[in-house]
């Protein structure tokens, strides 16, 4: 026959200690390595990948992986006729800043 059997490895999943701006989605407390998919994500505002691995039985798993801020350009061209920026920002964060638009005097 030939081939090979190797052990289950099963791991507790981690709720605190997690990558900076990511959360863990689902009620799973444990997962099996090489079965079982758990997603963590980033919070909103935030870009990236985390992954968990599991390697030794019983421990936790690792994580892995970032979250960047997701961060825009503002236009200063184009704007909607009779239409001003009215700050001096030029990028803003996702999820977190805002700016502010306005109609010209009489508008």
């Amino acid at each position: 026959l030939g081939g090979t059997c190797t052990q289950v490895v099963a791991c507790t999943l981690p709720t605190i200690g997690l990558p900076p701006n990511s959360v863990k989605q689902g009620t799973a407390q444990t997962m099996t390595n090489g079965t079982d998919t758990t997603i963590y994500i980033c919070s909103t505002g935030y870009s990236g990948a985390i992954t968990a691995t599991c390697s030794t039985n019983n421990a936790a798993a690792q994580l892995s992986g970032t979250c960047s801020q997701v961060t825009c350009t503002l236009p200063t061209t184009d704007l909607p006729t009779n239409a001003a920026k009215q700050d001096s920002a030029t990028r803003m964060n996702a999820g977190t800043d805002t700016t502010l638009y306005t109609c010209n005097t009489g508008y």
